[in-house]
């Protein structure tokens, strides 16, 4: 049992959350040093000591996250649950695929249960501490039992699907080892196909969805979207103060199911220029095809990577007997993934980044093109200050964890952009 595989995931469920609270703890300190000289002014004292305090109690509540998470993980491991529960589930009727099916439900229910208090101290005691949380008890537990269907078929139809598709290729084709290329090709359309699914079908059931309404504001948004060629109709309003008072907006879907969603609170507390700021970032990530054909590509790619070694891993005896099994088994090799590709994936996570900043950034540049780049600075700030916002971010935090370039970056690349009187059309 504790063989090398042991040791690598153990050492793996432990290695990545230790680098991330020590950037976090970094972070915390960076901020504590002040507002960067730029951006002076922007916080009242009273506002910079509530952003520093948010984001301490952020800091907490992520390290005692962590270490129970981490704790149960190294517990799991230790006592061999998962070759208990894959003993369990071995002889149940209906073959490979009801054993896979019961052994990642009982794994998502687990987790669920694990995660429920942290939820809830997310809502009613995080947030509602700063002043963020509008959600009620009643509305959690809604949320939380609808979540529930959802997330045992996510966390139950890859692992049954690969066993179908196992079997599948073996039986007809004799490919049983080569099934990781089939199983790559029907992943990459499943991401594809959830472009379209996720904003229509999925995202309503927990938030309602109103087109934004007639009026000045959508007369411009329309005008903005022709202007800049761009058959950019899909623009809506999010009712997401019924659960917080956070302010976002974000760019969603594939093809013609994409769409730039606001939150009712942007209507509320901003300006109609601002607004328009927010709508032309929106719109340059619209334009963005090739950057998001990048995107597709290393996602692809890393999932090409991560189907190989799943191939590998349900032949291992030594991965198996790591969890607690007797022998090669596919329940315990599709577990392993879970413990040692994802922690493994993570450190190629500043190449995400990367590409990331790029698009915030290409984004930006085109409120500047629009004209509109005062406005969106504007906004930024606004954003920033009543989201309670880190003013000072340490700038390996950014590297790792943020794609999003921190505000005094976007201010100077804007300003930048405006006072050079550059009008290149964005990255497409």
């Amino acid at each position: 049992m504790f063989n090398l595989y042991f040791w690598a995931m153990a050492l793996l469920a432990v290695a990545f959350p230790a680098w991330m609270r020590w950037l976090s703890h970094l972070n915390l300190k960076h901020m504590r040093s002040g507002c960067p000289e730029s951006l002076r002014g922007l916080y009242t004292p009273e506002e910079q000591e509530k952003a520093l305090a948010f984001q301490a109690h952020g800091n907490r509540f992520g390290l005692v996250s962590t270490a129970v998470h981490v704790g149960v993980e190294l517990a799991f491991l230790f006592f061999g649950v998962y070759g208990l529960l894959e003993a369990l589930t071995l002889h149940l009727p209906g073959g490979l695929m009801a054993q896979a099916a019961v052994f990642f439900a009982a794994l998502y229910f687990w987790n669920e249960l694990l995660g429920l208090p942290f939820g809830y101290y997310h809502s009613f005691v995080f947030l509602q501490r700063h002043g963020f949380n509008r959600s009620t008890k009643k509305l959690f537990v809604i949320d939380e039992l609808k979540s529930l269907p959802l997330g045992l078929l996510e966390s139950v139809a890859e692992p049954v699907g690969t066993a179908f598709l196992l079997l599948a290729m073996e039986r007809f084709f004799g490919l049983g080892h080569y099934f990781w290329v089939a199983l790559w090709f029907f992943g990459c359309l499943v991401d594809l196909a959830m472009g379209y699914i996720w904003p229509i079908l999925i995202a309503p059931i927990f938030n309602k969805y109103t087109p934004l309404p007639e009026g000045e504001l959508r007369e411009r948004a329309l005008a903005l979207a022709q202007k800049t060629n761009v058959p950019f109709k899909n623009i809506y309003v999010m009712d997401s103060s019924k659960r917080h008072s956070m302010d976002n907006a974000y760019f969603t879907g594939v093809g013609n199911r994409r769409r730039c969603v606001l939150y009712d609170s942007l209507l509320e507390k901003y300006t109609t220029d601002e607004i328009l700021g927010v709508l032309a970032h929106e719109i340059g990530h619209y334009r963005q095809k090739r950057l998001r054909l990048l995107r597709y590509a290393i996602n692809w790619a890393l999932k090409a990577l991560q189907y190989f070694l799943l191939s590998l891993f349900i032949q291992s005896d030594g991965i198996a007997r790591a969890l607690g099994g007797a022998g090669a088994s596919f329940c315990l090799g599709f577990a392993a993934m879970g413990l040692l590709w994802y922690p493994l994936e993570a450190w190629l996570r500043p190449l995400h980044i990367f590409l990331g900043r790029k698009m915030e950034m290409d984004a930006d540049r085109h409120s500047a093109v629009c004209g509109l780049g005062e406005a969106q600075i504007s906004a930024l700030k606004k954003l920033y200050v009543k989201n309670l916002g880190n003013y000072n971010r340490h700038p390996l935090m950014g590297k790792w964890c943020v794609p999003h370039p921190s505000l005094e970056e976007r201010v100077e690349f804007i300003n930048d952009y405006i006072a050079g009187g550059k009008n290149a059309a964005p990255t497409e």
